[in-house]
């Protein structure tokens, strides 16, 4: 059997690099920054806008997404790529056709970071709004609402990035609870820096009544799921929302039961209705 990897990154898996941890944690001098930087620098200004709007769709990205994202020709993206490929800065993906991706995670990290912050969230931005425009909130979730809740956070659109993370919850339901938990803490996280109003009220109601629902599909402390319901709770009664209120009272009652308390889970289901 293969030895466990010792590295941040692994031998490339189905042409794909694997990241074992956060890229901001792995150790490397500023030496290795710069001689990335510097290799960018070196790029025409066309091939190094397009470059850095690539880091900002991810390690992985579309060809068409690209084009759109940079507004550049779609014949001109086409040359740019061979001309990054060529230099060692991305490959195309072997499994899927018109998807590129970075050479190595360090190269999109730097690109992506050498970039001002207000140019990173004016093309996250972008972005957000051209993948909502292919996978609209009147559409049912699917595999893309992570991606897009992730976009608008990076805009510091919270509101909208923690609608997004309800959506990519929906969607995990059906693929892994942890997953499911994960996009509720980042709705939970969003909507901490969001504005105080009815509309946010209401979003922060159904995660906090996601976060005590998934407590009976995974391991999630008593102590977080006691203080959501009470959070939840005195957001719903103040704000008059009784259909939020409803809800969480159904998913505390689900999850006394679970409990093995049905009495407490009978009386706040009536309490419910």
């Amino acid at each position: 059997p293969q030895a466990p990897c010792r590295w941040p990154v692994s031998c490339r898996a189905c042409g794909n690099y694997v990241l074992q941890q956060p890229i901001a944690r792995w150790p490397i001098p500023d030496t290795v920054h710069a001689l990335v930087a510097a290799r960018v620098d070196r790029l025409t200004e066309a091939d190094k806008n397009l470059l850095q709007s690539a880091a900002i769709i991810g390690l992985e990205f579309s060809q068409q997404v690209l084009a759109r994202l940079a507004a550049v020709p779609a014949a001109q993206v086409a040359d740019s790529l061979k001309t990054l490929q060529a230099r060692g800065f991305v490959q195309p993906c072997e499994s899927s056709v018109g998807v590129y991706l970075f050479s190595h995670p360090l190269s999109q990290d730097v690109v992506y970071r050498t970039q001002l912050e207000t140019r990173r969230g004016a093309a996250h931005r972008r972005l957000a709004e051209l993948l909502e425009e292919d996978h609209p909130l009147t559409a049912v979730p699917n595999e893309h609402a992570a991606a897009i809740a992730h976009h608008w956070r990076r805009a510091a659109e919270w509101e909208r990035a923690a609608e997004w993370n309800l959506r990519a919850a929906s969607f995990a339901t059906n693929h892994g609870a942890n997953a499911s938990l994960a996009q509720y803490r980042l709705a939970q996280k969003n909507l901490e820096r969001a504005a105080s109003n009815a509309a946010s009220d209401r979003l922060r109601v159904q995660t906090l009544a996601g976060l005590v629902r998934m407590a009976q599909f995974t391991d999630v402390p008593p102590q977080e799921v006691e203080c959501a319901y009470k959070q939840a709770r005195k957001l719903a009664e103040t704000n008059g929302d009784l259909a939020a209120l409803a809800e969480l009272l159904t998913s505390y009652s689900a999850e006394q039961l679970h409990r093995g308390d049905a009495r407490e889970a009978v009386r706040l289901s009536g309490e419910a209705i």
